[in-house]
Parts: structure tokens; sequence; C-alpha cells
């Protein structure tokens, strides 16, 4: 996925700069994904949205100073893997037990029939 958003990139220029980048920097960025990823599984996901977020503003990440790059890579995964973590804890369906699971199948639920009373409801 990553190869081929590099190689949409029309500036020559622009694509050698994140292909330079993606060859010397992807391993010790896909590594930190993971160490900093809820769930390692989606360290690729992390990377993949730096990767998007650096080709979209590939002026400014080649105007960083070279020495600082590398610095600059690995905060930019810290915050993806943050936004990452954040929106998949939101959507966190391990709670449920197995009757409830089952209920949010059935297609042919009414949605009053799912919803619990408020006076049922724990804090």
């Amino acid at each position: 996925m990553i190869t081929m958003m590099i190689s949409a990139i029309e500036n020559d220029f622009q694509r050698e700069f994140i292909t330079d980048i993606y060859i010397k920097f992807y391993s010790a960025m896909l590594a930190k994904a993971r160490s900093l990823s809820d769930n390692p599984e989606n360290a690729e996901e992390i990377v993949q949205d730096v990767f998007a977020d650096l080709i979209k503003r590939v002026d400014s990440v080649m105007a960083v100073e070279k020495k600082k790059l590398p610095a600059y890579l690995l905060s930019a995964v810290k915050f993806s893997a943050y936004s990452h973590n954040k929106r998949q804890s939101r959507w966190n369906f391990s709670e449920f037990d197995s009757e409830e699971v089952e209920l949010l199948k059935d297609e042919n639920a009414i949605p009053e029939e799912l919803c619990v009373p408020a006076d049922e409801v724990e804090d």
C-alpha cells in the first residue's frame, strides 16, 4: 500500500525523497508502531497513515533538517499510534458477552429491543 502511495507522487524529486525515507526508516517506524500500539497487528496501518501524511506535506517534511528527520518520523509514528489507539478504544466491543453479540448480529432486531433501560445501566 505504501509503495502504491509513493509511486503516485508525480514530482520525481518528492517521490525520490519519500522513497528514501521508506527505504531507510520503514523498519524503525514499524517497530515503533508495534511497541506503541494496543494491538501490534495495527502497526502497518499506523505507518501507512504516517506515510499518507508525509506525502500530503512533503514540502514541509523536506524542510526538516536531515539530522532531525529520524526524530520527526518517530514523533509522527507516536502521534499516529496514539490517535489510532484512541479511535480503537472507542469501539472496543470485547466487553460484550456472547449473548449480546448475537443480539447485535440479528438483522431483524428492532433497535428498541437492543437498548438497555437507563435504570439498568451500571456506572
